[in-house]
């Protein structure tokens, strides 16, 4: 160690006969970044915990987990270092997401890390591609972080029996079941990144709540009811009610098998309609009268009842059409923020309507269809009527769809 540089004759730790590295070389353990030293370190690994090389990274430190064996050597100076890297990570989890085997062969220059080939394998899924990344990893720089100038450009693609680990960067595919081909690009700087690609699918399936279901493997509307679904239709008067019936019956549409009501032959009457009248108070359903024809309701006490009968039940997941379709003023304000109350409590709403104000309002983020074909995608709070309309008419330049994937 002479003058903050160590010159490594060889630095040889072994754990057993399966673990350990070699390392020989000059490296600056003292790096002044008014003062630019040489760096020439040659290393190799084997079976080595990647904690210890992410330590020095807050950017991976809590986020990428694994065994790493390979060659890792360091060139050019502090102010301006290179790397090359090669090798491969075995029981990888990157976020929380398992990734398996990952081999690479990359470098890095000029404030960008290259990966000129990557591939990981798990399970029956694997994907492979390449990658540059705008990262500052220069010695002398103290903050090991994005390089705010630079480009990402990512390709992949890749085939699989579940795309669950693609959910943090694309949370449409989350319950995506099936044999899977994904074709995905990711470009731009780190502050704008855009994103496309293809999806196809092929013998596939849909999980709701640990349930799966395929076209051999349908469920009714009481089993998906039973699993915590919960319906409120577009048409509230062709779907959701029967004109014809009290309020207590219309409140009771699609639970009247429920035990705490149904005694097998008769329902209790007494019970049905002081459950009414609780739900018609809880949803200010006016007036107040379960003996009323639900036809004598205006429309947004049709639709307020409508909400009650399926909100009260509590459920997991509500899908919800045109929510305020031809409803009063004081009822659309009452129906949304319900909404909101059921969303603030964890619940999963998926909502449709065509009021784009109503679409921003509410929510949190934004998935447009054309054609049956999903045009664009993009955060509530980021969203404009402009854009949305764009993508309405699929108008909007593939490159500038905002999360958008095609389906």
């Amino acid at each position: 160690f002479s003058d903050g540089i160590l010159d490594l004759k060889v630095l040889k730790l072994t754990y057993g006969i399966d673990t350990n590295f070699n390392i020989q070389g000059q490296y600056p353990i003292i790096i002044d970044s008014t003062r630019i030293a040489k760096v020439n370190l040659k290393s190799d690994f084997k079976n080595i915990n990647m904690s210890f090389f992410t330590q020095f990274s807050k950017k991976w430190k809590d986020n990428l987990f694994g065994v790493f064996s390979g060659q890792f050597n360091m060139g050019g100076t502090t102010n301006k270092t290179t790397f090359d890297i090669n090798g491969k990570i075995d029981n990888t989890v990157y976020e929380d997401v398992p990734l398996g085997i990952v081999k690479w062969t990359g470098n890095y220059r000029d404030k960008t890390l290259t990966f000129n080939q990557f591939t990981s394998d798990w399970a029956d899924n694997n994907i492979s591609g390449s990658a540059t990344l705008p990262i500052v990893y220069d010695l002398a720089e103290t903050e090991k972080t994005w390089h705010s100038n630079g480009e990402l450009l990512v390709r992949t693609k890749g085939s699989f029996r579940s795309a669950v680990f693609l959910s943090t960067f694309l949370a449409e595919t989350d319950s995506i079941i099936g044999d899977i081909k994904i074709k995905l690009n990711i470009k731009g700087t780190t502050d704008k990144l855009v994103r496309d690609g293809e999806i196809s699918i092929e013998n596939g399936s849909i999980e709701i709540m640990g349930q799966t279901i395929t076209s051999k493997n349908s469920l009714n509307p009481e089993q998906l009811r039973d699993l915590g679904v919960a319906h409120v239709p577009e048409d509230r008067q062709r779907m959701g009610m029967i004109s014809e019936f009290t309020a207590s019956e219309t409140a009771l549409l699609g639970y009247h098998k429920d035990k705490t009501i149904n005694q097998g032959v008769w329902l209790k009457r007494a019970l049905v309609k002081a459950n009414c009248e609780s739900m018609m108070e809880a949803f200010d359903v006016r007036p107040n009268n379960p003996n009323l024809m639900s036809s004598n309701f205006s429309g947004g006490n049709q639709q307020k009842l409508i909400l009650a009968r399926e909100f009260e039940r509590d459920p997991d997941l509500l899908i919800i059409g045109q929510p305020t379709r031809g409803v009063d003023i004081g009822a659309i304000e009452f129906i949304r923020k319900r909404i909101i109350d059921m969303r603030d409590a964890g619940k999963a709403i998926i909502l449709i309507s065509v009021e784009l104000e109503e679409i921003m309002s509410l929510s949190d983020r934004i998935v447009v269809m054309c054609d049956g074909e999903i045009t664009g995608m993009v955060n509530g709070k980021d969203a404009d009527e402009a854009t949305l309309g764009m993508m309405m008419a699929n108008a909007l330049p593939s490159e500038e769809k905002p999360e958008g994937v095609k389906l």
